[in-house]
């Protein structure tokens, strides 16, 4: 689609303001989604100073929304210079006429410090302001300062029935906070299995950390037959994720020798990756092993990415569906293409996981029947059985 040009739009609109223009509540809610529009170049040409003026328009008009858009721009410097002072104050206004949006925004900036040092006290203050309005990013925000102490005492204990909450209402960030509570027994006993069904609901949306608590959980044995092999599945989905503690947890099997002989060098690569990135077990894992010198001489993100992950493989599933397993990633082949296997298919059946249990019940893996459906085949036999089902079709 080719985009249409800004030119006239915002000089016509800020004639009219400049005459006393008259703004319904439905067309400040039109200068916002304009604004919007103009700042990531949806239908038109990118402009941030053109959404500069319809926020103020907007905000100018009673839409608060337009106001917490408008503080985000002096948040981050898009279209004017960066002040985050000012930014506080319309975010203020906004927050102070309801919106969630703008509570949220004043938490983040007093969580991270954006004006010096953080401020607990103010974050904890704006995260359950926005909980109270009903908004889930902010009740998961005010979960989260109970469970880091922040702005008010660590209870694990208030900090996990909301994050229960949420993710059994279909939040699912939540879904790494609840494993975690139950894998750890966070003020509560421990219950692998519960945590397993957390961490997996959680995977089946992305959540890179709760792939590699599943990595941890097969490494370690935890309510499930330890299978290393299972864990690196898991450390390299979380890996491409984003995970760097993935590739930490990934090092520790080479240097352990957990996934053949001990491959120090190997470990090494994983460990500088992460360490890279910030990630303290990672950078001890170098002064163990002497190879802390410099992490920034070279990135080894892509070789570690590319040259050591395992070998293609592919499946044949129910003796007519191709699957495939390519850098960490499991593919299926359908319409005469290699798509993303979002449903697990492949993992379940290597596994011996029952997706026909019902929710609440432990997850049914290493069913034999299952782990049947699936077996392991050549390149070779993967094409003549695309061929075959084309032809057919």
């Amino acid at each position: 689609m080719v985009k249409n040009s800004n030119e006239g739009i915002v000089p016509t609109i800020s004639i009219k303001a400049k005459e006393n223009w008259s703004w319904s509540k439905e067309e400040a809610e039109l200068l916002t989604r304009l604004g919007y529009a103009c700042e990531k170049g949806t239908f038109v040409e990118q402009d941030y100073k053109a959404a500069l003026q319809f926020y103020q328009l907007a905000g100018k008009a009673g839409d608060n929304q337009g106001l917490s858009n408008l503080a985000w721009m002096y948040q981050n410097g898009l279209g004017i210079e960066k002040d985050v002072q000012k930014a506080i104050e319309i975010y203020e206004k906004a927050a102070d006429a309801g919106n969630s949006t703008a509570m949220i925004n004043l938490g983040n900036i007093y969580e991270y410090g954006e004006l010096g040092e953080p401020d607990y006290k103010k974050c904890f203050k704006w995260y359950k302001k926005a909980a109270e309005s009903g908004n889930k990013k902010g009740l998961f925000n005010y979960a989260n300062c109970y469970h880091w102490g922040y702005g008010t005492r660590k209870s694990y204990k208030k900090a996990f029935p909301i994050f229960k909450q949420l993710a059994d209402e279909g939040y699912e960030d939540a879904c790494f906070y609840v494993g975690l509570y139950y894998q750890d027994g966070l003020g509560r006993s421990k219950d692998y299995e519960q945590a397993r069904r957390y961490y997996r609901r959680g995977a089946l949306a992305d959540d890179a950390y709760c792939f590699n608590q599943l990595g941890v959980m097969y490494a370690k044995g935890q309510g499930v037959k330890k299978d290393i092999n299972a864990a690196l599945d898991y450390y390299q989905e979380a890996a491409r994720l984003g995970d760097w503690l993935a590739y930490t947890n990934i090092g520790w099997l080479y240097e352990n020798g957990d996934i053949g002989e001990a491959d120090i060098e190997m470990a090494k690569k994983y460990y500088k990756t992460a360490a890279e990135q910030g990630e303290e077990n990672a950078q001890e894992a170098l002064k163990r092993l002497g190879a802390d010198e410099d992490h920034n001489a070279s990135r080894t993100d892509e070789y570690v990415r590319t040259e050591s992950q395992p070998e293609k493989k592919y499946y044949l599933i129910n003796g007519s569906l191709v699957g495939k397993m390519e850098s960490g990633r499991y593919y299926l082949y359908q319409d005469g293409e290699w798509k993303a296997d979002d449903k697990c298919e492949i993992m379940d059946r290597l596994r011996g996981y029952d997706p026909s249990e019902p929710p609440d019940s432990p997850y049914g893996f290493g069913n034999s029947s299952i782990m049947n459906e699936i077996r392991e085949i050549s390149e070779e036999a993967q094409e003549f059985i695309q061929k075959k089902y084309s032809d057919a079709t």
